[in-house]
């Protein structure tokens, strides 16, 4: 068992991919880790990364400037993780909790985590900055914030399918996504009015590692935890099927008496998905007597595959090297 309530805090899944150069706004990363970016011309990197503060970890994650920029008003670019409406009720709501994590950069400062909690009726937004200073250049040093959640003002919300609380990394913000730390503030921020420049120049990185969050004021050791249940934990909001290279495949074949006729197909979950997902294909299906391009109709447990016949006869489709990413990040 772990006491950690975030998933994947030890950047060990990756199902997308382990590198995203420039992504757009709301792009998922490592596992349960959504990029950020509503405006602003700095452009970043994140990435897995191999520099890990110790032997509990293989992995780390990065974010690095590629195009650096001083923030206008409206800017602001982050990292954040969405904890589930009723998760997150049962798990921290009217609860003192610490956060615990290592940090790395090559630009010393002052750096925040903004809180973005939802009214019960989700009508309003509060944010709380927390600054955490990062002393030296180009060394792991371990952070602990502890934060009375009882704080919070009207109520919680126990809506499954979106997100609870927020907690956002900042990299850059301009003066409308900044606040003073240390209280709850209404509306929706990102950054302390304390938090540098991550974009002030091209090369400058901040890595995260072994990022907890607990019940209590104590930061207790970080225990990865086995892949496998990670997995299975982060599908309620991401998973696979198929590989590239391989021959895993997924498919639907039936018989029709004419044109126009259709088959179907239904792929389970592993397990049910916090909301209805998107559903993508890298690669493309191989396909019998099949008109168009197989079509998806996704629902919480399992989705559709529809294909349509070109003609009597037999039809089927098969995708082939290729895989099929169902997508439910909050």
């Amino acid at each position: 068992m772990t006491n950690n309530v975030l998933l994947n805090g030890n950047f060990d899944l990756w199902q997308r991919g382990t590198e995203f150069n420039d992504p757009p706004h709301f792009t998922p990363t490592a596992d349960r880790f959504v990029f950020g970016q509503s405006s602003g011309a700095a452009k970043f990197k994140i990435s897995r990364s191999a520099d890990v503060p110790n032997l509990q970890s293989q992995s780390s994650i990065e974010f690095s400037v590629i195009a650096s920029h001083s923030p206008l008003p409206g800017d602001e670019a982050h990292i954040r993780y969405s904890i589930e409406g009723r998760e997150a009720v049962l798990a921290v709501a009217g609860k003192v909790v610490t956060f615990s994590f290592w940090a790395k950069s090559n630009l010393p400062g002052i750096y925040s985590i903004t809180l973005v909690h939802p009214s019960a009726s989700r009508t309003v937004e509060q944010t709380l900055a927390l600054d955490y200073t990062i002393l030296q250049s180009g060394a792991w040093e371990k952070k602990t914030i502890t934060v009375d959640l009882s704080t919070v003002v009207g109520g919680w919300s126990y809506v499954t399918g979106t997100y609870g609380l927020k907690i956002r990394f900042a990299f850059y913000a301009g003066a409308n996504y900044k606040v003073s730390p240390g209280s709850w503030v209404v509306g929706n921020y990102v950054a302390s009015n304390n938090n540098v420049n991550l974009a002030s120049a091209v090369g400058n990185y901040l890595r995260i590692s072994q990022l907890k969050l607990e019940v209590g004021s104590d930061a207790t050791p970080f225990m990865p935890v086995d892949i496998t249940t990670e997995l299975r934990r982060c599908q309620r909001y991401c998973f696979i099927l198929g590989h590239p290279i391989s021959i895993d495949s997924l498919g639907v074949t039936g018989y029709a008496g004419a044109a126009g006729e259709t088959a179907y197909s239904t792929i389970p979950y592993p397990v049910s998905m916090a909301r209805l997902p998107t559903i993508s294909m890298a690669g493309a299906f191989a396909t019998v007597n099949v008109v168009g391009t197989p079509t998806w109709t996704p629902g919480y447990s399992s989705a559709l595959l529809k294909i349509a016949a070109a003609g009597a006869g037999r039809m089927a489709a098969r995708s082939d090297k290729s895989v099929v990413i169902f997508d439910a990040e909050l």
